[in-house]
């Protein structure tokens, strides 16, 4: 094994290795789907996209926010697990609110990286919930793909980026993001 491809994906492995060691080997489950879930006391531990989008909203808000800060974030999870077969299930999931319009421009989107040769492509999804509680969803429509591209433009990798752009971003929304 070249120690390049060691070294770029050792984070990976290294979460892989500790995530064997602290879970049994569970089959992945299934992403819930709307509608909501009834509200938790907890709305940062619940299951993802379960809490009614005003329940979220209304404790986004009543998180203190520092002075000067543009994004708060709120949650991020990332979770491990093995399915059936063996194979690692990577889920990583983010809650934050946009405070200011700067916040709005560098948080208006949605980019995940992989490389298909030993990852399947990406599942996203995102939900925006504006100050009067309107939802809007990420249109897998507006999802692209491209090649991925490091910073040394002599590397060839078949990597590839998902991105997409955050459906009705401004300040004052929160973002829930998978």
């Amino acid at each position: 094994m070249p120690s390049s491809f060691l070294r770029s994906h050792l984070p990976c492995l290294l979460a892989a290795l500790i995530a064997s060691t602290l879970s049994a080997a569970a089959p992945a489950q299934s992403l819930p789907e709307a509608p909501y879930a009834a509200p938790s006391a907890d709305p940062w531990s619940a299951p993802h996209f379960s809490i009614d989008p005003k329940t979220l909203y209304q404790a986004a808000s009543a998180a203190p926010a520092p002075d000067g800060v543009n994004v708060t974030e709120l949650s991020e999870d990332e979770h491990y697990t093995f399915d059936d077969a063996g194979r690692l299930v990577h889920v990583g999931h983010t809650i934050y609110k946009v405070l200011t319009q700067k916040g709005a421009e560098g948080w208006d989107s949605l980019s995940v990286g992989w490389e298909p040769w030993h990852e399947a492509r990406p599942v996203i999804r995102a939900r925006v919930i504006a100050p009067d509680f309107t939802v809007h969803t990420l249109d897998p429509n507006t999802i692209t793909e491209a090649p991925a591209r490091g910073g040394d433009y002599k590397t060839y990798s078949d990597g590839k980026r998902l991105r997409a752009p955050l459906p009705a971003i401004a300040p004052g929304v929160v973002v829930e993001e998978e």
